[in-house]
């Protein structure tokens, strides 16, 4: 009997221990990029290029850079999401990516690289983390994600275009969606 008291403690430690270490929400601390972006995996990331005043400086001349496409990457090179225009868009225009691939399918949790190209500069490019919004039962998501999340300082090498990036809406975490509507009239 004594040995069942002790027994069922270490192996309620154990389990304990395991919990803590694996939490699930995504942190990857192997292989992150210098400089990246976190967001969550219910987000929909924007994002538009910016040319500084420097860039014409940099590289003698007067002509802004138009877009040409983009596209996002993982960090082994292979491309998730292909976007190419057949008309150049203004460096104004805005963009979004739904953490979505070219066949409609939500990307992994993971660190992925959005690269944009221009008609006559170097390619912007950003490094992202999506972070995994887990859910329990469907009423949030879970608040371990604060230590996850994160956004080094990322500066541009002087001249170079580079990408913004801001969340700019988000859908729902689980698969459950629930809408009430309804009205009101006076007698």
């Amino acid at each position: 009997m004594k040995r069942a008291a002790w027994v069922v403690p270490i192996l309620l430690l154990a389990m304990a221990l395991a919990v803590a270490g694996d939490t699930g929400c995504g942190c990857v601390p192997d292989e992150e990029p210098l400089c990246y972006t976190s967001v969550r995996s219910n987000e929909i990331i924007g994002f538009r290029l910016i040319i500084p005043v420097d860039y014409f400086w940099k590289y003698e001349t007067s002509e802004t850079p138009l877009i040409t496409g983009w596209w996002v990457e993982r960090p082994d090179g292979i491309v998730v999401k292909y976007v190419q225009y057949t008309e150049v868009r203004g460096h104004w225009e805005s963009f979004t990516w739904d953490l979505t691939d070219d066949n409609g399918e939500l990307v992994e949790p993971g660190f992925y690289r959005i690269v944009m190209t221009t008609t006559s500069a170097p390619p912007a490019i950003a490094d992202v983390q999506i972070v995994s919004c887990c859910c329990s039962p469907c009423w949030g998501c879970c608040p371990a994600l604060q230590s996850c999340y994160r956004s080094p300082c990322c500066y541009a090498p002087y001249g170079e275009p580079r990408l913004s990036l801001e969340s700019v809406g988000t859908r729902s975490c689980c698969l459950l969606n629930i809408s009430i509507f309804g009205s009101f009239e006076e007698p």
